[in-house]
């Protein structure tokens, strides 16, 4: 749509950078030096290899729940949800393994990659 937009109308462009909150520019720096890190080898704990997942698992749960509410189709929606992300953790897990756990540091060997997973 943004795109779309663009393409029509060149001139939208300009007002939409100038009345963007600062705030955005913060964040999209933070996630492009994320993104930069991550081309690189790099150490990193349990807890921090664990975090992502955990707090997307949370949101996700909570997202379900709020959006349908008490009706007789969350049951549905979680289980549906549970088979999903069990399909894609053994999808995952047979993926490239190239993650290594020192135990005598306690910290996780990650590769770097330009490719997201797998």
């Amino acid at each position: 749509m943004l795109l779309q937009l663009v393409a029509n109308h060149p001139d939208a462009l300009v007002p939409i950078l100038r009345n963007t909150p600062i705030w955005v520019w913060g964040l999209l720096a933070a996630l492009l030096a994320l993104g930069i890190s991550q081309l690189r080898e790099r150490t990193a704990s349990l807890a921090r290899v664990s975090l992502l997942p955990l707090v997307m698992t949370i949101l996700s749960v909570s997202g379900t729940f709020s959006a349908l509410g008490a009706t007789p189709h969350r049951a549905l929606s979680m289980s549906a949800w549970l088979l999903a992300a069990a399909l894609a953790f053994a999808l995952f897990a047979r993926g490239r393994n190239a993650a290594k756990y020192d135990p005598t540091r306690g910290l996780y060997r990650l590769p770097g990659s330009s490719v997201p997973c797998c």
